[in-house]
């Protein structure tokens, strides 16, 4: 729970503790030979009460969502307060590892990761003593299997075995949810698992858990994402990619005969920087200058909401704002973009992009506008 806020709480890690003159001949940093002070640090007093905060809150979210009848607004005022908090938490972190941060230092970020291995490894090797298997490991999270090699009566409890890890870490490891599957995207162009992609059904649930594919992201059209969630409700039913691409060839075929309602391919991006400080011909500078010339200020921080409607231009022609009246799209980069999310979702069995297309290709029906 919180890791990196926490690490530094309990390990005192801040720019006036470490690496002190006092203690120069400790080794108070697994790994990296880092002295750290007795006197407490600053950034502990800054980020304790922040943590303890968002601790209650995150306390009031679960009593909430205990109650026979949840107050759904008050579930929601909750979990934006508790993300508030986590931003400025995970702020902290990475001002730590800023070049020109003022109160950062690099070593409190060198020994905040190096802690954060230390406390990886030590749960992994008690939960694989415990009779578990890990499957995957990201940052601050952890995933485990039944070892088939230990038998069911002599596998340790997981609920004891994350009591006793907090215990011996100092820092709440919380047994999150069981999964009846969970699938790691590997990296586009390898077949190493991402680190923050991943999907699963977790078990009682009727959704899924999602983290960073389409249907996560921001920036997805909601046709995009609702053909990926189908897809993965097809995945979960059948276990078998062939269910998955039969979704996919409708939904290509809805795009291409123009039935898709545009206000469900509107993509949302954030802007980084003023029109001018864009060097590259993109699809937001397409939309910003579409913007000027409405008299629309979007100023770097804002969004801007838009539809494709002809990708291969490269002038304000190549799309239309969200509230302009848009008669066509450009079903050929929607198209792309759909192909895209699937292979997401088939990438774990070993699919690629290639391999979606080339499966496409063997039962797409020839058109005229083919010859």
């Amino acid at each position: 729970s919180s890791l990196y806020p926490n690490i530094i709480c309990t390990r005192n890690v801040s720019p006036d503790v470490i690496r002190c003159d006092c203690h120069s001949d400790r080794d108070d940093v697994p790994g990296l030979g880092y002295s750290i002070c007795d006197d407490r640090g600053y950034l502990v007093d800054v980020l304790q009460p922040i943590i303890d905060a968002r601790d209650e809150i995150k306390a009031a979210i679960r009593h909430e969502k205990e109650r026979d009848d949840p107050d759904e607004d008050r579930l929601a005022e909750l979990e934006g307060r508790s993300g508030a908090l986590k931003w400025i938490l995970v702020a902290c972190f990475g001002y730590q590892g800023f070049s020109n941060a003022k109160f950062g230092r690099i070593e409190c970020h060198e020994a905040i990761n190096a802690f954060a291995r230390e406390i990886l490894l030590t749960a992994k090797q008690r939960l694989e003593a415990g009779g578990w298997r890990v499957v995957h490991g990201i940052v601050d999270s952890i995933w485990v299997t039944p070892d088939p090699d230990v038998d069911d009566e002599d596998r340790e409890d997981l609920g004891m075995l994350a009591t006793e890890i907090t215990e011996r870490v100092e820092i709440r490891l919380e047994h999150e949810a069981h999964y009846d599957w969970v699938a790691f995207v590997p990296q586009r162009e390898s077949d190493a698992g991402a680190l923050t992609k991943y999907f699963g059904k977790v078990a009682g649930d009727d959704d899924f858990k999602v983290r960073g594919i389409e249907a996560r992201q921001r920036s997805t059209p909601r046709f995009i994402e609702d053909v990926q969630r189908d897809c993965l409700d097809q995945l979960d039913a059948t276990r078998s990619p062939d269910a998955v691409l039969n979704s996919l060839q409708d939904a290509i075929k809805r795009l291409h005969a123009g039935t898709v309602p545009v206000e469900q391919l509107v993509e949302r991006n954030r802007v980084s920087k003023p029109l001018e400080g864009y060097t590259q011909n993109t699809q937001n500078v397409a939309a910003l200058k579409r913007a000027r010339e409405q008299d629309l200020a979007i100023r770097p921080g804002q969004d801007i909401e838009y539809v494709v409607v002809d990708d291969e231009k490269s002038s304000r022609e190549r799309v239309a704002l969200a509230h302009e009246e848009i008669k066509s799209y450009d079903a050929s980069y929607y198209e792309t973009q759909l192909v895209r999310a699937v292979e997401s979702v088939l990438a774990p069995l070993g699919w690629d992009r290639t391999e979606v297309q080339q499966q496409l290709a063997r039962t797409r029906e020839p058109e005229l506008t083919d010859f």
